[in-house]
């Protein structure tokens, strides 16, 4: 009979077999919390840790990850598990002590509103690429509000997104976090843009130009100009 286990390997990743979102295994389990240690002591007793699972648990092995994790001051469980079952994430939420995120794989105010309903999310992340815009993105944020629950974006595009983010951010009140993802860091992706808007401290200006506060540069418009339509 096969284990439903979650496996590492000596390199260090994680198996992929059709149970792994059961329960882990114990070698796994104290890897990652060896890792959440040593985040930990780097930042010290005061520094925002997110668990980031991009859904790569099910609701039991969510459920023993972040009570494993509590003693770190978890800032936020982002992703326990994969975000199509309200009734799930609740089980999740329901036996943890850490506040659950999800909303980057959502794409209308209908798809947050049982999450909210249910009190399993505290802390939503909509796209505002998968949204639909802006607009929407706005009414997600203001239904959040009326249940007192926060909004991360979710941001994992180049400028563009990144510069309407910050304008949105910049319009509601129960704005939270903002997330500066890798791919804003590679230059070839950045470079489609203009401006490069970079945290200082910590923290971002908002852009008071017109529009997002972003245009193409010559760069990205020289890519554009290279795509065909047939």
């Amino acid at each position: 009979m096969k284990a439903n286990f979650l496996r590492i390997g000596a390199d260090g990743k994680w198996s992929k077999d059709e149970n792994y979102r059961y329960f882990m295994d114990p070698p796994l389990l104290d890897h990652v919390l060896a890792r959440i240690e040593a985040v930990r002591e780097a930042l010290g007793p005061h520094g925002g840790i997110i668990l980031e699972n991009n859904a790569g648990t099910g609701v039991d092995s969510a459920i023993q990850l972040a009570r494993a994790a509590e003693k770190y001051n978890i800032l936020f469980f982002e992703e326990p598990i994969e975000p199509s079952n309200p009734d799930s994430m609740k089980q999740v939420a329901d036996k943890v002590g850490i506040p659950l995120a999800s909303g980057e794989r959502m794409c209308t105010r209908w798809s947050f509103l049982p999450f909210l309903q249910n009190g399993s999310l505290r802390i939503l992340q909509p796209d505002i690429c998968n949204t639909g815009g802006i607009t929407e993105t706005k009414k997600i944020a203001d239904l959040a509000q009326v249940y007192h629950a926060t909004v991360a974006p979710h941001v994992c595009g180049g400028p563009f997104s990144h510069a309407a983010a910050v304008q949105l951010e910049a319009a509601i009140p129960n704005f939270v976090l903002h997330e500066h993802h890798v791919h804003l860091i590679n230059e070839e992706n950045s470079s489609y843009g203009l401006y490069n808007y970079a945290a200082k401290d910590g923290y971002l200006s908002i852009p008071d130009l017109p529009g997002i506060g972003q245009e193409l540069s010559e760069y990205g418009q020289s890519q554009l100009e290279k795509i065909t339509i047939k």
